[in-house]
């Protein structure tokens, strides 16, 4: 994942951690994926405009996290299954992963990868290869720490 992924815009420290926690647990690497998470945050819990402008930090609590949640798994349902939706909504309030739960979520995601690759149309395998190859550099870094 890019060290950079807010270069350029003033967000809140608190939503950053978040961001590149779940980008990293949900296997979301796009180049504008974590400004548009990060501006879903503040646009949704009224500490920004949703373009780019942070004015404030978030209350992460329950409530708020799980609203987020669903709004997040609604946005990246093909990285962030329904199933899910707990997981994430643990890591907006508490800023961190489980890495044990995000190990076996990301395994299980490498699984469901695999499988499609037997189906899939041609032209989609390279991105497939590519997410599971970042899934297992993810695992490996979850076991690292």
């Amino acid at each position: 994942m890019s060290p950079d992924l807010f270069y350029g815009y003033n967000v809140p420290e608190e939503i950053k951690v978040r961001v590149s926690a779940i980008m990293k647990r949900f296997i979301i690497n796009g180049l504008c994926d974590g400004m548009y998470i990060a501006n879903v945050i503040a646009h949704e819990t009224g500490c920004g405009n949703g373009a780019g402008e942070f004015t404030g930090v978030p209350n992460f609590d329950r409530e708020e996290c799980r609203k987020l949640a669903l709004i997040l798994q609604k946005a990246y349902g093909c990285n962030i299954l329904k199933e899910y939706t707990d997981e994430l909504e643990d890591i907006l309030f508490n800023g961190t992963l489980d890495n044990r739960r995000a190990r076996t979520g990301i395994c299980e995601y490498i699984k469901a990868l695999k499988a499609e690759m037997c189906i899939c149309d041609e032209w989609r395998v390279g991105y497939l290869q590519k997410q599971i190859m970042e899934a297992r550099y993810t695992i490996a870094g979850l076991e690292a720490v």
